[in-house]
Parts: C-alpha cells; sequence; structure tokens
C-alpha cells in the first residue's frame, strides 16, 4: 500500500476557544490534485494555514512521508509552497526582481536562481514579460506570478486558495490548465475554490469541509456514482452542506 505523502490525524484548531477545525482526518498521496469545498466558516483557510505551517494544531498530529512534524512548522514550509488570495509579490517591482528576491529568500543564488527563474517563467508564460512591474500587468499575469514564486524551493505539495478569484471565464480556465499541467508534471496540489465546475473537471479527489470536519472524501467519478449520474456536482454539493 503506497504511504501518504501528507496525513492529518485528529486536527483540532481552536481560536478564541471555537473549535475551526473538529478533527480534521484525511490523507494524500503523492500525484493528487485535491479539490477542498465547503461553505462559508467551514474551515477551509484554517486548514490549508495549518498544511502551509501557518498554523499549529491545538491537538492532532501531522504527517508527511510518514514522519511527525506537528511542531516542525520550518519543516513544513520547505516542502509546501502557498499560493494566497491575495498578491505575495511587490508590485513597485518587475516581475523578474519579484521572482529573484523571492529566489533568494529560499537560498538560490547565481546560476541555480537564474535557471529556475527562467524554466518558471516559461511555465507560467511570463516568459518575455520579466521587466514589467508587477502592478502594470492584467490580473491573469499577477495570478501566474504568484504562482511561479510559490514554486521557486521546487516544493513537494502546492497549496491554493481561491486562486481564480476575480478572473473571467477564460483566465479561469487558463489558470486551471496551467495547475493541471503543473500536477501532470509530478506535482501534488490542494486548491480550495468555490468554482465547483473546475473542481469537477481537473481535480482528481474532492473534500467536502463541514463544520470543521471532512465528511466526505472521494473522486468526482465516486460522488457522480453515489449520488447519479443526474444530478450536477453543485447540486450534490449542496445536498451535503444543506
Amino acid at each position: 500500500m503506497e504511504e501518504a505523502l501528507l496525513e492529518i490525524k485528529n486536527g483540532i484548531k481552536k481560536f478564541s476557544g471555537r473549535k475551526i477545525l473538529d478533527g480534521i482526518d484525511f490523507s494524500m498521496n503523492k500525484g493528487d490534485f485535491l479539490g477542498i469545498v465547503g461553505g462559508s466558516g467551514s474551515g477551509k483557510t484554517t486548514l490549508l494555514k495549518v498544511i502551509v505551517g501557518y498554523h499549529k494544531l491545538d491537538s492532532g498530529k501531522i504527517h508527511f512521508n510518514g514522519k511527525d512534524v506537528t511542531r516542525k512548522t520550518s519543516i513544513i514550509k520547505k516542502k509546501v509552497g502557498y499560493c494566497t488570495q491575495e498578491n505575495s509579490f511587490y508590485p513597485g517591482l518587475s516581475i523578474k526582481e519579484n521572482m529573484y528576491y523571492y529566489g533568494r529568500m529560499y537560498g538560490l543564488w547565481g546560476k541555480r536562481l537564474k535557471k529556475r527563474v527562467s524554466e518558471l517563467l516559461s511555465l507560467v508564460e511570463l516568459d518575455g514579460y520579466e521587466d514589467n512591474l508587477a502592478k502594470n500587468v492584467s490580473g491573469g499575469m499577477k495570478r501566474r506570478l504568484d504562482l511561479a514564486i510559490s514554486l521557486l524551493h521546487d516544493p513537494e505539495i502546492i497549496v491554493f486558495d481561491e486562486p481564480t478569484t476575480g478572473l473571467d471565464p477564460f483566465l479561469r480556465k487558463k489558470i486551471w490548465m496551467l495547475m493541471k499541467r503543473i500536477n501532470e508534471e509530478g506535482k501534488t496540489l490542494i486548491v480550495i475554490s468555490h468554482f465547483l465546475n473546475m473542481v469537477n473537471e481537473y481535480c482528481n479527489k474532492v473534500a467536502i469541509l463541514k463544520d470543521g470536519r471532512i465528511t466526505h472524501l472521494k473522486s468526482p467519478e465516486q460522488f457522480r456514482k453515489e449520488y447519479g449520474d443526474v444530478k450536477t456536482f453543485e447540486e450534490i454539493f449542496e445536498g451535503i452542506i444543506r
């Protein structure tokens, strides 16, 4: 049996005495593209911040490649890339300057940094725009710059929090196609999105979060088999979280 790349066991996180995560249990394997969906206040962003090492669990365990990293947030941050809802780059710097700045923060220098920046800008189709100020490029290009930054340290898992919010349908699909391409090249992805049709189309696993717990974790095909092909994924989701 394949060992899980990431596993959380009975994860609990409280804020002001209230449980935001209430016994989270889930695991994922290398190469998964996991979509996490849930209603407002279900704990989605808190779960992501635990996964990327921004928050520590109050109780429970996190295992990475079978090793307990529950209290080792520095290890987690090295292994996980995080693409937030907000832009993480400096708007007054060029695309290339942002990449070099963050690359040095991750310990990349010289030829190694130059090569990594060139590879990533080509991957996200920003080569040729290196000298443009980040504040002057389109919304879709800003999202792709954030994605490139999150990949600089070659993480094993990349986590996205609503990566296509505010984009038009064409740019939204382009970002999802780019994420799928990165996944197909061997990276493990986790994404929170309220665009359920995209989650259904691109993710190989979907977790439904309700009241701080993962109530369902299946492939889109398993959801359709269980609930019937006559229902859309939106109808299935709404029926579960109601």
